[in-house]
């Protein structure tokens, strides 16, 4: 599945990268940014990244396009300190476009996840105003640091993602501020939350971490922040909710459940 996703995509940039570097080049003004560093680690606790996802490639469509439209608000009005979009079309049903949508709509930090393969997308994602961008070390095996600085001089905060201890070493190679470690294997798509708690602890302290996929409770959280998180990122869990904004709430409030 990954090997057709990164094919479409490099399809794609074959038919739109030079309208890209010529859209950026003509650009007078570029979108203002938020600080995406920032909002992870608040107070010392684990923050939320709430996740806007249609659909995913394992279960097809997700949620109505109409409970999507609400996602953005329901999670800053819950306690979210960023909102992670996805944007990749053919799998996922998302949107370049639909980082601009989300922003007009919430004051929080936006990061785009995709599968970023080409340095014209960078720039692509300076054009809509992404302040984060998810780089993801697998796919990157040779030009990771070129990634993680283009985006860097750009103004995007990169999050380098991976999922293994040879990947991890990759990211710590390169001036990321940000890993995300991925508890779900991008070949076939399944998860063991297990991984982001065996990596964490090879991370300097001077590096946040994000952990990404499988997080679903209280109790979750609570283990993240034990083993040092700054954030976790949280899609399928929100989304399937019966009531987003309680899902939300739980989870982003989650050290009142503590006592």
């Amino acid at each position: 599945m990954l090997d057709e996703i990164v094919r479409h995509k490099q399809e794609q940039i074959r038919s739109h990268g030079k309208d890209i570097m010529e859209t950026f080049q003509a650009a007078e003004v570029l979108p203002p940014l938020r600080e995406f560093a920032e909002a992870l680690n608040v107070n010392g606790r684990v923050s939320l990244i709430a996740e806007a996802k249609k659909a995913s490639p394992v279960k097809g469509r997700l949620i109505s396009e109409t409970r999507f439209d609400q996602l953005p608000v329901l999670y800053e009005q819950n306690g979210a300190k960023a909102i992670s979009v996805i944007t990749e079309e053919r799998y996922f049903e998302g949107s370049p476009f639909l980082i601009q949508k989300v922003k007009s709509r919430v004051s929080l930090p936006v990061l785009r996840k995709d599968f970023i393969i080409d340095l014209r997308q960078l720039y692509e994602t300076r054009l809509l105003g992404a302040d984060a961008v998810l780089l993801i070390a697998h796919l990157l095996p040779k030009d990771l640091p070129l990634f993680v600085e283009t985006a860097q001089q750009l103004g995007i905060e990169p999050v380098v993602e991976v999922h293994d201890r040879y990947e991890l070493e990759m990211a710590l190679d390169t001036p990321t501020r940000i890993i995300g470690i991925n508890n779900r294997n991008l070949k076939d798509f399944t998860v063991d939350t297990r991984v982001c708690l065996e990596l964490v602890g090879l991370v300097a302290n001077k590096v946040q971490c994000i952990a990404e996929s499988g997080i679903r409770t209280v109790e979750d959280m609570l283990m993240l922040e034990q083993y040092g998180f700054s954030a976790a990122l949280v899609g399928e869990a929100l989304v399937t909710a019966t009531d987003v904004a309680a899902k939300t709430g739980e989870l982003a409030w989650y050290w009142k459940n503590e006592e």
